[in-house]
């Protein structure tokens, strides 16, 4: 296995600490959107306007743009496994297929058989 691999695999944790910040970096700026929204449409007197037109739909865009945001940081949270998972999936296989590990495995068959 490569060095880089090895670096990468440990760095699966610290990757997903990052999207979940994000995430909740994106829920904030969602909501004070939101309420920045409300607020405007509250006050304005004339929301049918073309610069309130102009005005509302930026704000959809950017609810729209972090809602998407959220969605794939969500995703890729999902997908990239955690460090210890990420070390199984690559460890695993390689302990299991060497010859070691088989012939470890068959003393132990081989003294369960001589003890029966």
């Amino acid at each position: 296995m490569k060095w880089w691999y090895i670096y990468l695999l440990t760095r699966c944790d610290a990757i997903n600490r990052s999207l979940t910040a994000l995430s909740f970096i994106a829920l904030i700026a969602l909501v004070l959107i939101i309420i920045g929204y409300i607020i405007w449409a509250a006050v304005e007197d004339e929301l049918k306007s073309e610069a309130s037109q102009q005005i509302i739909a930026k704000f959809k865009w950017y609810i729209k743009a972090i809602i998407i945001l959220m969605l794939l940081t969500g995703l890729l949270q999902t997908i990239i496994p955690s460090t210890k998972e990420a070390i199984a999936i690559f460890a695993v296989p390689e302990v299991y297929s060497s010859e070691v590990v088989q012939q470890f495995y068959d003393n132990i068959v081989d003294m369960l058989n001589k003890r029966n």
